[in-house]
């Protein structure tokens, strides 16, 4: 059984703009791929400027909640070090993207369209300061290090890697390579 148009319809946005981004996508592809036609299209949404913010907005929904991941930092921040501590908390929010979802959050961060700039760096904002309190929480508080700051580098590696390298990797190929930038953040963190 098929799924119904609305599902078809938002599957085929966040895929076509996953790969094509905004500029590269018109209604009638979406139309198409959802073997749909454009009254269907219209019915669900205004126009392809507003299938693209519903896209985003589904991809973003389905990645876990900053807030949920701050709770598990809570619990595991007297039972682990930094870098299993960090760990836990990237590989969760790593593993919920694919790379079509890193893709599509990326063209919205560089979009030209204020509001879905600010709904991309909310994002990414909320998971670097979940991030940061886990540095906080564990580095002393002579170090120098600005955690906010070192929370976006390993964020933006991590977001970049994703999306230009993770396709072509292994499940097991991409924990490796991310267990190897965590640790090297954190030995950079902690100096040494």
């Amino acid at each position: 059984m098929r799924p119904s148009v609305e599902p078809r319809l938002l599957e085929s946005a966040i895929l076509l703009f996953s790969e094509h981004g905004y500029a590269g996508v018109n209604v009638q592809d979406i139309v198409v791929h959802a073997e749909t036609n454009l009254t269907s299209f219209k019915r669900y949404f205004k126009d392809k400027g507003d299938a693209f913010d519903k896209a985003l907005e589904a991809v973003i929904a389905r990645t876990p909640d900053p807030a949920e991941l701050a709770i598990v930092l809570l619990q595991k921040q007297h039972e682990q070090d930094l870098l299993s501590l960090i760990q836990t908390v990237v590989h969760r929010w790593y593993g919920s993207l694919s790379p079509g979802t890193a893709r599509l959050l990326m063209y919205a961060y560089l979009s030209n369209s204020a509001k879905w700039k600010r709904k991309a760096h909310a994002h990414i904002f909320k998971m670097v300061t979940v991030l940061a309190s886990a540095m906080k929480a564990k580095l002393s508080s002579k170090s120098h290090l600005d955690p906010q700051l070192a929370a976006q580098v390993l964020i933006m590696a991590l977001w970049q890697f994703k999306i230009t390298e993770a396709q072509d990797k292994t499940m097991k190929e991409q924990t490796a390579i991310v267990d190897a930038m965590i640790g090297q953040a954190v030995r950079g963190f902690v100096g040494g």
